[in-house]
């Protein structure tokens, strides 16, 4: 159903500011990712990719992007608690931390409004809609996806592993704990 894929409607923050050309470098910076990502697959050809939804729409409107994803197992990924993942993008928006260290990764707000409730309530409403166009993007494509909120994952984060292995064929106890690739598996340049 990927060849095909039905979308939302394109709007502005979709496009890219300098037209074809920037589009066409778009596809072609794909394809070199891509061609450096396929040989490190890991075992059974298998990768993973977290994508938020801004992100997918651009990605998937080009032939490179529907090739990727033929064929894939969709992991959804989601919060049950709105609130607490709104809370939280607002702190790491605010202090540029957006892991559970203290690393900054992003610039800090140099004014920050921590009980800003209409940013917070405006990114319930994103987070929200985010949500509701995943769904809509795994109906309208006939893809059932494995859908995990968060929360279950963090109380069994090895059975979660274990129920996407068996979806792509693995058997549970072929699974090695602590498995790394080998150095060897990048392409020659």
């Amino acid at each position: 159903a990927v060849e095909g894929l039905k979308w939302r409607p394109r709007n502005k923050m979709d496009r890219l500011p300098f037209g074809k050309t920037a589009r066409a470098s778009e596809e072609d910076f794909l394809r070199k990712y891509l061609a450096l990502l396929v040989p490190r697959r890991c075992q059974n050809g298998i990768f993973a990719a977290k994508v938020h939804f801004e992100q997918l729409a651009k990605v998937l409107e080009n032939p490179t992007g529907r090739n990727l994803l033929e064929g894939g197992v969709f992991v959804h990924l989601y919060r049950n608690d709105l609130l607490g993942q709104a809370v939280s993008t607002h702190f790491a928006k605010l202090t540029g931390r957006w892991s559970i260290d203290d690393t900054i990764t992003t610039p800090p707000a140099t004014n920050p409004n921590f009980f800003d409730f209409a940013a917070i309530d405006g990114l319930v409403q994103k987070l929200a809609e985010d949500d509701q166009g995943w769904r809509l993007f795994f109906a309208r494509n006939g893809l059932t996806p494995l859908s995990f909120s968060y929360e279950e994952m963090c109380k069994d984060p090895f059975g979660f592993v274990v129920t996407i292995a068996r979806r792509i064929g693995f058997e549970p106890a072929m699974l090695h704990r602590g498995y790394s690739e080998s150095s060897d598996a990048r392409p020659s340049e």
